[in-house]
């Protein structure tokens, strides 16, 4: 999937820690507590999932990392997301993370999935504008 992340996806992943689209999603997987993949025509378009960011805290950091190809199924990514952030806040009570303000058709999705949307702060190793979103299980 790497080859063929959103422009959107890459620029947020290297604007925050200078990762690569395949060290981005190696990395994601690797420190989630759980991570799907969807696939069309047997090809994988998106990847999310939740991790955790400290052993400490009941906070989870949701992502999502696709492809340009989410858009063909837009209709069903929007009705099946929402139980997969149900899921995410059955683990996590609190779901939190930074999204880079570039990216306003996730914010957009974020927003209709019941986060809050923070105003962009300088965040990640290239300081750019970052929005803090959270959503906790309380206000779903």
């Amino acid at each position: 999937m790497a080859p063929h992340m959103r422009a959107t996806d890459m620029r947020e992943v290297w604007a925050s820690g200078h990762h690569t689209p395949a060290d981005a999603l190696r990395l994601s997987v690797q420190n989630s507590a759980k991570a799907w993949t969807a696939l069309l025509d047997d090809e994988p378009i998106v990847m999310f999932g939740v991790g955790c960011r400290t052993v400490l805290d009941d906070t989870g950091s949701p992502w999502l990392l696709g492809t340009d190809r989410i858009a063909e199924v837009k209709h069903r990514f929007l009705r099946e997301s929402r139980c997969y952030i149900y899921e995410m806040l059955a683990m996590f009570p609190r779901l939190e993370n930074y999204v880079d303000a570039r990216n306003k058709i996730t914010l957009r999705w974020l927003k209709w999935c019941g986060f809050s949307i923070f105003p962009a702060e300088p965040y990640g190793l290239d300081w750019l504008p970052f929005h803090r979103i959270l959503l906790r299980s309380k206000d779903v």
